[in-house]
């Protein structure tokens, strides 16, 4: 069953499983998904600035993924968003908005690039699945809290560890990237239903 979310996933995001994916175009993606709809950058920051933070993500992402190959803890991966933001937030403060690369989108960057090079067999389950909207609605659906907490404005770490922790009672026995890609992929089913 896995395997088949996988492949749909896989489908609808036009990647061919076999293909020879090279780690930079999976970043590419998961980089595009993070920055989608959010105000990383500070109004100042021009386009050479903005292409700057652009490669540093993915850079950092590119060195992060193969991490992944084995098992990573929860805490661990925790520890990966937070060194994910800081390092961002270092190279690049004066470029970005408020000063700081925020922790939602380090998680969605890292989680989404794990996401991806899961669903093609390329690293071990992910301990976490992208916090993004469709995640926390489904989250809020159940614990009536979280409808109006952003995504994209998560900047600490035990607010997404909280969201974490409320999917995996909701996921029960299910590992939450298993979870996660079911609870997706049944959105876009029904949001392809309603076109």
């Amino acid at each position: 069953m896995c395997r088949d979310l996988k492949d749909e996933f896989l489908t609808q995001e036009r990647i061919e499983r076999g293909y020879a994916y090279n780690c930079l175009e999976v970043v590419k993606r998961a980089w595009q998904g993070a920055a989608m709809r959010n105000k990383i950058y500070a109004d100042s920051a021009n386009e050479q600035s903005r292409n700057n933070i652009r490669r540093s993500v993915e850079a950092e992402l590119e060195r992060s993924w193969s991490k992944y190959k084995i098992s990573v803890s929860g805490d661990e991966h925790c520890k990966n968003i937070v060194s994910l933001a800081k390092t961002i937030s270092c190279k690049h403060s004066p470029d970005l908005a408020s000063g700081r690369f925020r922790i939602g989108t380090a998680q969605k960057a890292l989680n989404l690039c794990l996401k991806y090079i899961w669903c093609l067999d390329e690293v071990k389950t992910p301990p976490h699945f992208p916090v993004d909207s469709i995640m926390i609605r489904k989250i809020s659906d159940v614990y009536g809290e979280f409808k109006n907490v952003p995504w994209t404005k998560i900047d600490c770490i035990e607010l997404y560890k909280l969201l974490v922790k409320k999917a995996g009672t909701i996921s029960k026995e299910e590992n939450l990237a298993t979870w996660e890609l079911k609870e997706y992929q049944e959105v876009r089913k029904l949001k392809k239903q309603m076109r």
